[in-house]
Formats: C-alpha cells, structure tokens, sequence
C-alpha cells in the first residue's frame, strides 16, 4: 500500500505531503447509508493527510482519496459536484497511468 501511495504521489505531483492510513472500525464512522468507508482528512496547513478506511486499500481509492489532496474544494462548489469532479479526474489518471 505504501508504493501505491509513494508513486502516485509522484505521479500527482503532491510528494512534499506525508500520506499515512489508519484502519477504523465500524462503530466510528457514520456510514451515510454506504456498505463500507473510505475518506480522508486533509491539513493543507501542515501538508499531511490520513486515510480512514474500514476495508483493505485498493489503488483506485488510493489515487480517489489523494486527488482530495491534490483539489481542494472550491468555495463555490457543492459537495456532490467536488465528488464528481474528484471521481472523473480519477478515472483520467487511471486510463493515462493505470
């Protein structure tokens, strides 16, 4: 998980920040009627980030969750429209890098 991460950092050009991941278990989160939780929490201060994940990583959520860091959400953008934009900009880097 660590050498997905590390290279797409790279490939996204975000290698300044330190990304870590914690497990967390099903009574921590509220699952907003999804199966299962991936996110992560972003200082853009301190450039660090954790992703929180209740299921093994994959790299397509790997990359999902770092683009997050790489586009920030703009003031004027709703939540659904940053996810949007957030999942088609990681299918793009899937098909040009995956």
């Amino acid at each position: 998980m660590e050498k997905i991460i590390e290279n797409w950092k790279s490939i996204l050009q975000i290698e300044d920040w330190e990304i870590t991941t914690q497990s967390v278990k099903p009574g921590q989160i509220d699952y907003d009627d999804q199966d299962y939780f991936i996110g992560i929490e972003r200082n853009f201060k301190n450039q660090t980030a954790i992703i929180y994940h209740d299921v093994d990583l994959y790299e397509k959520a790997i990359i999902h969750e770092l683009l997050h860091v790489k586009h920030e959400q703009l003031p004027e953008t709703t939540f659904e429209e940053y996810e949007e934009f957030i999942c088609m900009k990681t299918d793009e880097y899937l098909l040009e890098f995956g």
